[in-house]
């Protein structure tokens, strides 16, 4: 199953009264998942999908250490995507 990721990029570098102004770094942006390949292939649910997802483009270096804090994605939504004509 494929699945359209709606998430956005956040600068979590400024301080907090800050934050709002700076939510969307690049906007709201797409990606295409397919939920049956790795590492998605071993997710139960849409949570665990979105966990994975988030973890994959802000855990890059260690799980406890955000490798790109001026930059940290944050998911959205998820939807699927029919692969009827």
């Amino acid at each position: 199953m494929k699945l359209l990721i709606t998430f956005v990029s956040c600068d979590t570098t400024v301080p907090d009264t800050q934050l709002l102004e700076r939510l969307a770094v690049h906007g709201v942006q797409h990606e295409i998942i397919n939920a049956t390949t790795f590492p998605y292939s071993a997710c139960g649910s849409i949570r665990d999908i979105e966990a994975e997802f988030e973890a994959a483009h802000n855990y890059t270096i260690s799980d406890n250490l955000v490798a790109l804090p001026e930059c940290k994605v944050k998911v959205l939504k998820i939807d699927a995507i029919s692969t009827e004509p």
